[in-house]
């Protein structure tokens, strides 16, 4: 699937960067098993929240992702929504 959603500065500065290591593991997993989480949307303004690292690496490999939309009045609902979603993995 391809998608058509924008990248906000403010919420791709709000993650996390990762380490090459931690981006090499991504793509390793992503090549082998594909991109199972689907990319989350903020369905009101049509923009990623969530996948920026698995989205980079989809499109330079050309692999198929699942998007989900989900609704958030503002852009500290989105923030809040990262924060408890990071906090809920491993890393």
């Amino acid at each position: 699937m391809i998608a058509t959603f924008r990248i906000h500065p403010e919420i791709e500065s709000y993650i996390r960067k990762q380490s090459e290591e931690e981006n090499r593991l991504l793509e390793e997993s992503l090549l082998a098993e594909g991109c199972r989480d689907p990319l989350v949307v903020w369905e009101e303004q049509n923009v990623l929240v969530d996948g920026h690292h698995r989205i980079a690496i989809c499109r330079k490999h050309g692999l198929s992702y699942s998007v989900v939309y989900r609704s958030f009045p503002d852009i500290e609902a989105v923030k809040r929504w990262m924060r408890l979603n990071q906090l809920s993995r491993r890393n």
